[in-house]
């Protein structure tokens, strides 16, 4: 403008107004494309916020249209599924929106603008949306306090029909009293007042709790909404209007129960007492069966009857007696809490029943005094009597007693020690056939074949039979020839004799009755705890004994004896000392009995009882002595069965001390007679041995002298060995030695001394031999390596197997002789063998004869590799190889080597 001058100043004025304008249209169109492009990032930014704000008004416009559909019909009951189906909707709906809501919020506090904008116009859409959604709320609020409403009067309901019920049951109970029974039977009556007691009670009992649940839930109704709470309210309060009504329905009926319990209670009491009155006259009865003047003709059995029927009848008085005093004792308190109107009948009619239940108590109390005076005279009688008959019965016993102890208590128990050895043996034979699963014939066949057998042989056995002396030792002859004639009493033992010497043995285990035949019969006699018995023939009931103590044959029940064991059982020793300790066993109980009834009696100062004391004393005085005599003979037979049993061990001591030296005296004797025989040849050996090694005997005696001289020593030498023997085993013999071991010191000395001969005799015997058994070594060494060289070389060469050559040189024969030997010998060629060689050769090669397995290991010849070498198909070495034998491989030569090669 400057440059042009005055003259252009205008247009360029006007070019610059346009310039501007332009300038400015297109400052205005940037800014709408600004404009339109923040628009758009802000329609991007929130599309998402926008879709989660569509989704969630659909749903908020579902849930409305769902509440709309379910409450139009609001007289109708709602349907439970359709609510609880609303009520999730509806926290659904309310979830999402909730989300939204604080999604939008949370961008608003930062947001400018358009998006501002954006977020404004969906925030009202959500309030909208939450507007709509809380009445969507409140309507299904509504209609589930609706449904909530109707279960509670429900359930109200059902509890008081059966409130309504149960009274209807307890009015039922009553019937008995409606149908005009007012007098029933005390028992029908107290019966039908408990059922209408139980019955209020159980009726009272749903009352309450129908109550209680009304009232509950009257209290719950208030949290609701106005229009289900009312509708709620007026139903409950319709059933409180029904409970009220079983209420009083209830306190009718427990007045009438009430008023019928006492009538009953009254009844009940009158019952009793008549029941207490009977019960008197029930004892008054029965004493008339124990009557005073004839108490001497009853029985103890028969009285004790009477007694036990008065006992239980007069228990029976007095029972009824304490429980009709405590039932009128509970009705007397049931009076005071009575009304007042009641009180004064009930006092009455409880005074007269008390009145005669008084009489009853009396006149009971003056029957016990005289059934307890009625006893006590018996008593005192049966006391006297039983006491006599003891008395009598303990002499008689303490008389067989003394009489069964006359064996064991006389000078000569000859005769009672024998069976004690008798019975020892016995016991010690069956425990040994126990023990070995043997019976007695088995045992018996060992003595004589099984055949019958002489006392003294029988005798013999036993003396010598290890199974027979037991852990005290054998029988002496004497002894044992004793037994023998106890088992065989006609002089032979019989199978039939040792089977009964061997029979079972039973002890007795408590006393018994012994009878005289297997059922019925009568009782011969008593067998006490601890008697033994030896098995004749069993039975069910009762088996045949024979009796230890008195010999006697007798039948006994079994369940009163068990088995003995074999190394216990009682004999007759034991038996007779076990019959006198329990005669005095009975004599202690029966003095501790009368001891025990006077200190019984002694605090009783009147009545029957105190005429008895005087008489009991006598007899206690009397029982004192049976029971002196049963003391004295108890200790008697002790101090003899141990003096028996003393003179028993001392026999059986100096038996074994017998066989002992028996024993030892044998040992020694055979002992000396073998070293003294081996001495005397040895000696003889010594004395003819040539002087010189083994080369100059071997030059100066021929091989028969070098033969014989060898088999004089080798004779020696088995003398020698077998004196050895014969003193080893005496030795052992002495270990194994079960008697008086101390008397066998010395023969174990002598024995050692005769060991130490043997060795000296041993010693002297070989060094004198040695040269002549090395000569005799070295000829047979040399002879029979020659004979078995010369013997494998024709066996080789003839080819045939060492059985076939056997065959041919013993010709069928199992044995080939010494002339046959020297003949094939001969044969051979280039032997070498003298006859004499040959003859040593046959002899050491068969001491016992020349047999087949004998000559066959002469013929074989076994080597043993000792550097590894190639095996060979043939006997060229240049063969096919077959293996390689390695070193120490055992092998059997069958061909001689031939070629170059050797072997």
């Amino acid at each position: 403008l400057a440059v042009a001058g005055g003259g252009s100043g205008s247009e360029l004025g006007r070019l610059q107004t346009r310039v501007n304008n332009v300038q400015q249209e297109i400052a205005k169109f940037r800014n709408v494309t600004k404009d339109a492009e923040e628009r758009l990032r802000v329609k991007q930014m929130v599309g998402e916020v926008a879709s989660r704000l569509q989704m969630t008004e659909a749903e908020v416009d579902r849930v409305a249209s769902a509440a709309v559909s379910s409450s139009k019909d609001l007289a109708s009951e709602p349907n439970p599924v359709e609510v609880e189906g609303l009520e999730k909707a509806t926290k659904s709906a309310s979830t999402k929106l909730t989300a939204t809501a604080n999604l939008v919020d949370v961008k608003l506090k930062s947001a400018a603008g358009f998006l501002r904008e954006e977020l404004v116009a969906m925030r009202s859409k959500i309030s909208a949306a939450e507007k709509k959604l809380a009445s969507v709320v409140a309507a299904a609020k509504e209609q589930k306090e609706r449904l909530l409403c109707s279960e509670m009067v429900a359930e109200a309901t059902a509890q008081v029909e059966s409130a309504e019920a149960a009274v209807t049951k307890s009015n039922d109970a009553e019937l008995p009293f409606l149908k005009g029974l007012e007098n029933l039977p005390a028992a029908e009556a107290a019966a039908a007042v408990a059922a209408c007691e139980t019955a209020a009670t159980s009726a009272q009992r749903a009352v309450g709790a129908a109550r209680t649940l009304v009232v509950q839930k009257l209290v719950d109704i208030k949290e609701f909404s106005q229009a289900p709470a009312d509708a709620c309210a007026k139903d409950l309060a319709a059933l409180q209007k029904r409970l009220d009504v079983c209420a009083g329905k209830l306190a009718e009926l427990k007045r009438d129960t009430a008023e019928r319990k006492r009538k009953t209670q009254m009844q009940v009491s009158g019952a009793k007492v008549a029941k207490v009155e009977a019960a008197v006259q029930k004892l008054a009865d029965t004493m008339t069966k124990f009557p005073d003047d004839k108490l001497g003709d009853l029985d103890h059995h028969q009285a004790q009857a009477v007694c036990i029927e008065i006992g239980q009848v007069e228990h029976e008085a007095q029972a009824a007696v304490a429980d009709a005093k405590k039932f009128l004792a509970q009705r007397a308190q049931d009076a005071k809490n009575s009304s007042d109107a009641s009180r004064g009948a009930m006092t009455a009619d409880l005074a007269k029943f008390q009145s005669r239940l008084t009489q009853c108590q009396v006149e009971l109390a003056k029957l016990s005094k005289q059934c307890t005076e009625r006893e006590q005279r018996f008593v005192a009688q049966k006391l006297v009597q039983d006491a006599n008959a003891n008395i009598k019965l303990l002499r008689e016993e303490v008389e067989k007693a003394t009489a069964a102890a006359q064996p064991l208590l006389a000078d000569d128990k000859s005769a009672l020690l024998a069976s004690t050895h008798a019975h020892a043996a016995a016991c010690a034979l069956l425990g040994s056939a126990r023990a070995a699963g043997s019976s007695a014939g088995e045992l018996f066949s060992a003595i004589a074949g099984g055949k019958a057998c002489g006392a003294e042989a029988f005798a013999q056995w036993l003396a010598k039979s290890p199974e027979a002396a037991g852990e005290e030792g054998g029988l002496s002859d004497e002894r044992a020839l004793e037994v023998a004639r106890l088992v065989g009493p006609s002089g032979t033992v019989k199978k039939a004799d040792f089977e009964r010497f061997l029979c079972e043995r039973f002890v007795c285990a408590e006393a018994a009755e012994a009878w005289s035949a297997r059922e019925g019969g009568q009782a011969v006699d008593k067998v006490e705890a601890g008697e033994g018995l030896e098995l004749l023939a069993s039975g069910e009931g009762r088996s045949e004994f024979l009796c230890a103590r008195s010999g006697a044959k007798v039948w006994i029940a079994m369940d009163a004896v068990q088995a003995a064991p074999a190394s216990s059982a009682p004999g007759r020793v034991e038996s007779i000392e076990a019959y006198v300790r329990g005669v005095h066993q009975r004599c202690t109980e029966a003095s501790q009995n009368v001891d025990q009834k006077t200190v019984d009696l002694a605090h009783v100062k009147t009545g029957p009882l105190v005429e008895v004391k005087a008489k009991l004393q006598e007899i206690r005085g009397l029982l004192a002595q049976e029971r002196a005599k049963a003391d004295a003979l108890k200790k008697r037979v002790a101090a003899a069965r141990a003096g028996l049993a003393q003179q028993r061990k001392q026999e059986l001591q100096q038996g074994q001390e017998q066989r002992c030296r028996a024993f030892a005296t044998r040992c020694v004797s055979e002992c000396t007679a073998a070293v003294e025989s081996a001495e005397a040849k040895a000696q003889k050996v010594v004395d003819s041995a040539k002087a010189g090694g083994a080369d100059k005997l071997q030059k100066e005696l021929s091989i028969p002298a070098l033969q014989a001289l060898k088999a004089f020593a080798d004779e020696a030498l088995l003398g020698i060995a077998e004196a050895k023997s014969a003193i080893a085993r005496a030795q052992e013999q002495h270990e194994s030695y079960k008697g008086a071991r101390n008397l066998l010191l010395e023969s174990r000395v002598e024995l050692t001394k005769l060991a130490s001969r043997c060795a000296t005799a041993d010693r002297k015997l070989r060094s004198a031999t040695e040269a002549v058994q090395a000569a005799y070594e070295q000829a047979a060494r040399t002879a029979t390596v020659q004979a078995r060289a010369a013997l494998r070389a024709a066996a080789r060469k003839s080819g045939r197997s060492a059985d076939a050559l056997f065959d041919e040189v013993a010709e069928g024969k199992a044995e080939i002789s010494l002339k046959k030997f020297s003949a094939f010998v001969k044969k051979l060629p280039d032997h070498g063998l003298s006859d004499e060689q040959v003859a040593l050769v046959y002899h050491e090669f068969g001491k016992h004869g020349l047999r087949k397995p004998i000559f066959a290991k002469v013929l074989q010849e076994f080597c043993m590799c000792d550097k590894g070498t190639e095996i060979t198909a043939e006997l060229d070495p240049t063969s096919t190889q077959v293996r390689k034998i390695e070193k120490g491989e055992l092998f059997e030569v069958t061909e001689g080597a031939g070629g170059a090669a050797g072997g």
